[in-house]
């Protein structure tokens, strides 16, 4: 009986394992949590049912990705590991397949993003922004060199690079091509960015444009497949980077170097993420009870 017992309770442990390792594998954006807040109760209240279907379909990509684009938490800190598991072709896929069904679904007027405006959400923006910002935050924190990932081998900003430097020509090219590189998440809320990211992007491009006339080879999203390292992409892909003018991030000299942050910019923005009660917590204290149940039964 007591092994019998033991058994139980391994077979128990190795299923709230799987359970937490599945969460980590994908996410919803109709969920709450410690790094995203921004759920169906943030869109206009005009939206259709199916438009809000689409905006919570499950995104098959490990929820380090939630962090980057939205996370105001001091102990986000992602790894290379965690990179790693995220920055893969099936992450990418993920997003081209979820920006496109939440474009197709979302087609009524009343269909609209709130935009924080003053202490208030302004509807304003159509749905498949906040996609959008997922997949230019994908591409920013995944740009690689053959050393490694650029934000892990220097994780500022400048306009003073050379035409050889794939990490400033990347994350000038991304900002230039992807439409959601207008758009942040600053206190889980969305917004445009500031003036200022918009002259910086525009200079860069520019820079870009001045070492080659072509510039279609340069890419920003990976094609590596399931845990490659970033010089098997051969490719190179930054995190969002705070607004300077509003977190002191900026060390702007003569050259405009800023500091990347690695989570949303907290320029001014109001409004919290409004939101539902997070499935998160619902599932998350369940299994940290459940966790600690387990580990007291082998006390």
């Amino acid at each position: 009986m007591p092994a019998m017992g033991f058994i139980s309770r391994a077979a128990l442990l190795a299923l709230l394992l799987t359970l937490v390792a599945h969460r980590a594998a994908s996410f919803s954006l109709d969920v709450s949590g410690p790094d995203w807040d921004y759920t169906t109760t943030d869109l206009a209240n005009t939206t259709s049912q199916a438009c809000k279907d689409a905006y919570s379909a499950e995104i098959d990509c490990d929820d380090t990705l939630l962090g980057i684009v939205a996370s105001m938490r001091p102990a986000f800190d992602p790894t290379v590991d965690d990179y790693d598991r995220m920055c893969v072709q099936t992450c990418s896929d993920a997003l081209d397949a979820y920006v496109a069904g939440v474009k197709a679904a979302c087609n009524q007027p009343g269909d609209l993003a709130k935009e924080a405006e003053g202490n208030s959400g302004v509807p304003k923006d159509p749905v498949e922004v906040v996609g959008e910002v997922f997949q230019y935050s994908f591409a920013q924190a995944c740009r690689n060199n053959d050393t490694g990932y650029c934000h892990f081998i220097d994780s500022s900003v400048t306009l003073d690079f050379g035409c050889n430097d794939t990490c400033m020509v990347d994350f000038y090219t991304n900002a230039h091509d992807m439409p959601g590189s207008h758009y942040s998440f600053n206190y889980y809320y969305l917004g445009p960015i500031s003036d200022w990211w918009e002259q910086e992007f525009d200079e860069g491009w520019e820079m870009v444009r001045a070492c080659s006339g072509d510039v279609a080879s340069i890419t920003g999203v990976p094609t590596a497949t399931t845990g490659s390292s970033p010089a098997a992409t051969g490719e190179s892909t930054v995190e969002l980077t705070a607004s300077p003018a509003s977190t002191g991030d900026e060390t702007v000299t003569g050259t405009a170097a800023v500091t990347e942050t690695g989570t949303a910019s907290a320029q001014s923005a109001s409004g919290s993420g409004g939101g539902s009660t997070s499935a998160a917590s619902s599932i998350s204290r369940p299994m940290a009870a459940l966790s600690l149940l387990l580990v007291s039964s082998f006390l």
